[in-house]
């Protein structure tokens, strides 16, 4: 049976990242995808199961456990075109998936197929000058089910700049996106 993967914060960046569980983790050191440094995984902060409840993006908000931590504070929101649910997005990596065991997804959205991939888009948060943020939304993998930004198919390889209330369709949801401060966006 496979362990569940460990989720760390970048002390740099503050971009959530999976890695194995193994033995001697706590010895090695580990490289952001996000922002290429090596750190010793001591310098990670852990993302432990209760913190996850609380910190992770995706939740309800109006649950009282929804608001971030002060090092994953939300700086964009997926917005359920269908329900209204909010999905928070964070500085750095994002992954929108479908919910489910072994799901990669930092956004984990309920479905009632297999249409869309657990790990299904990445949206890049990059921090400009002062408090403005560009979103970048990719693929996660090259193969998935079609997903649109504003009527337009992503692509492999496709790296998209998001703007304020842009549309972006995936299997089974069609989600808004949006900025608490539309001024401090770099586009």
């Amino acid at each position: 049976m496979a362990t569940q993967p460990i989720k760390l914060i970048c002390p740099r960046d503050g971009a959530m990242i999976s890695v194995p569980d193994q033995p001697g983790i706590e010895k090695m050191s580990i490289i952001c995808p996000v922002c290429s440094t090596r750190q010793p995984f001591s310098a990670y902060k852990r993302v432990g199961a209760t913190d996850a409840e609380t910190q992770l993006p995706g939740k309800d908000p109006h649950s009282s456990s929804s608001s971030p931590s002060s090092s994953q504070e939300s700086v964009g929101e997926l917005i359920d075109q269908h329900s209204g649910r909010v999905y928070s997005l964070v500085a750095g990596r994002n992954v929108v998936g479908r919910k489910g065991n072994g799901s990669e997804a930092t956004i984990q959205i309920p479905c009632s197929t297999k249409a869309m991939s657990r790990a299904h888009l990445t949206i890049e948060v990059k921090k400009g000058a002062g408090n403005s943020h560009t979103f970048y939304a990719s693929l996660f993998k090259e193969k998935v089910n079609d997903t649109f930004i504003n009527n337009m198919k992503l692509e492999a390889g496709d790296r998209v700049i998001l703007r304020p209330h842009d549309i972006i369709k995936l299997p089974e949801i069609t989600l808004r996106f949006e900025i608490p401060d539309a001024d401090a966006t770099d586009v």
